[in-house]
């Protein structure tokens, strides 16, 4: 059931009196004495009384009750627009904002003009996303506060692993559904990478009856007793097609990143909290989303993300690895290597692979076509200038360096692939290990960030310096 709006339940512009209530997250004791860790975050509870008492000293809201409670706030409030309005052409008398809080002691709850730190406001989306046109995007999504919600908790010592073959269940189903293609990702225990690609140049190629089918896939009004979608009779499709302006709007967010990391957050944040009994929120927020702008951001990227698991010493190797995409493409590439050493004749009917949800590695002619031999993926297209061996290969080196913590050489066939990129071969476990920490808005050659910067209308992009660094050769 939608939440009712706001304003249907609130006229501002009249006195109203309301009871208002908020939760700490997952209903976690976050303001009292946790039984889990056996912290004790009572002395929080004083925090927010202060800012209240702070808070009823300007606003035209008065404070009748409150009670606040190890794990959730309840408070009486009645608004006075009445009173704020006859105040109106009265002097501000702002200097004196925090003095009911420093007469009870501890700190200020406050805002100091002079001593706030400035908070940087956040890109809107649109103008990092233009969603008419094929973009690749490096995707990152934590769970509140981090807590370990897909992994062994240290704290509770639970176990919530089978929650990483969920987000993989899940997105190998949307992979088949969008027009968004899964380069790479890596489920790890407490937050999500996941590499995408928009297409919507194939997602224009759809039938209206794909857009549809598709759509009801993934909005089914029916379903079967597995809870998967049950199959559309022709009246249901023929509901889904009779508005063609709907049906446009459709074909348009299949193509959407957002609305893919929508529907891949949502139901998993729904299961988990069903199976620990609580509300509130699963993940922290809005996933980050940093655009990947040409061949040598996404190689560094892809290994990154692959190698996560190593970076976070849970795995030894990326074999070893699993819930990522390295891991998918090795035991696949395992799988059909068995089938073609004890196969005398090829058999064009076998079994499909385990990744071919997944886009393909090697980006040449023939994948280019629009097309696609599987129906879990949007296309056959691949996105770097190199086969699965070589990428294998550096994955392995890369990760042998992480590990070890010692830098040996790289080998003269890696080093030609990191050269024809213009990828710094010196600097190159450095920028898989920290790729993060050194591209933040956008990653890319400084040629490829100042153009970004350019559509955005903006001078520069933060990382330019580091840029010339990672990938000027």
């Amino acid at each position: 059931m939608a939440r009712t709006p706001r304003r249907e339940v609130i006229d501002e512009s009249t006195v109203g009196v309301f009871h208002c209530v908020n939760r700490c997250v997952r209903r976690a004791f976050l303001c009292g004495q946790d039984p889990v860790s056996g912290q004790d975050f009572d002395h929080r509870r004083a925090w927010i009384q202060r800012r209240m008492e702070f808070l009823a000293g300007e606003f035209g809201v008065e404070v009748l009750g409150f009670a606040v409670m190890s794990n959730h706030l309840h408070v009486i409030l009645r608004t006075r627009p009445d009173v704020v309005n006859r105040q109106r052409g009265q002097p501000d008398f702002g200097d004196q904002r925090g003095l009911v809080s420093q007469s009870l002691g501890g700190p200020s709850l406050a805002p100091h003009r002079g001593l706030r730190r400035p908070v940087m406001a956040r890109t809107p989306r649109r103008e990092v996303i233009d969603e008419s046109s094929v973009g690749v995007f490096h995707c990152v999504n934590r769970c509140v506060r981090r807590a370990f919600l897909c992994g062994q908790d240290p704290v509770s010592g639970q176990d919530f692993d089978h929650r990483r073959a969920w987000i993989q269940r899940r997105m190998e189903f949307l992979a088949g559904e969008f027009g968004v293609e899964v380069l790479g990702f890596a489920v790890m225990s407490n937050h999500l990478h996941v590499i995408l690609r928009t297409r919507p140049d194939v997602v224009a190629e759809w039938s209206d009856n794909d857009i549809a089918l598709r759509w009801w896939n993934l909005f089914p009004l029916r379903r079967e007793q597995d809870g998967s979608p049950a199959e559309p009779t022709e009246a249901e499709l023929g509901m889904l097609l009779c508005d063609s302006k709907v049906l446009a709007e459709r074909r348009q967010r299949l193509s959407s990143l957002s609305w893919f990391m929508r529907w891949l957050a949502e139901p998993i944040a729904r299961r988990a909290n069903k199976e620990d009994e609580c509300t509130g929120r699963f993940w922290e927020g809005r996933y980050k989303c940093q655009p990947l702008l040409d061949e040598a951001a996404l190689l560094a990227c892809s290994v990154y993300v692959d190698l996560n698991p190593v970076r976070a010493g849970i795995a030894a190797t990326p074999e070893t690895s699993r819930h990522t995409s390295g891991y998918e493409r090795i035991e696949a590439s395992k799988v059909e290597i068995g089938t073609i050493r004890h196969s005398d004749t090829p058999n064009p009917e076998q079994a499909p692979r385990q990744d071919d949800w997944l886009s393909p590695i090697e980006l040449d002619k023939q994948s280019e076509r629009s097309t696609t031999r599987s129906a879990r993926r949007a296309s056959d297209r691949g996105y770097l200038s190199l086969d699965l061996t070589a990428y294998l290969k550096l994955l392995d080196w890369t990760g042998r360096q992480i590990r070890r913590g010692k830098r040996g050489s790289i080998p003269s066939d890696l080093a030609l692939i990191l050269e024809r990129l213009q990828i710094s071969a010196d600097l190159w476990v450095n920028t898989v290990q920290n790729f993060r920490k050194l591209f933040h808005r956008a990653a890319g050659s400084p040629t490829t960030l100042a153009a970004e910067a350019a559509r955005r209308g903006k001078r520069w992009l933060a990382g330019m310096q580091t840029s010339r660094e990672c990938f000027a050769g």
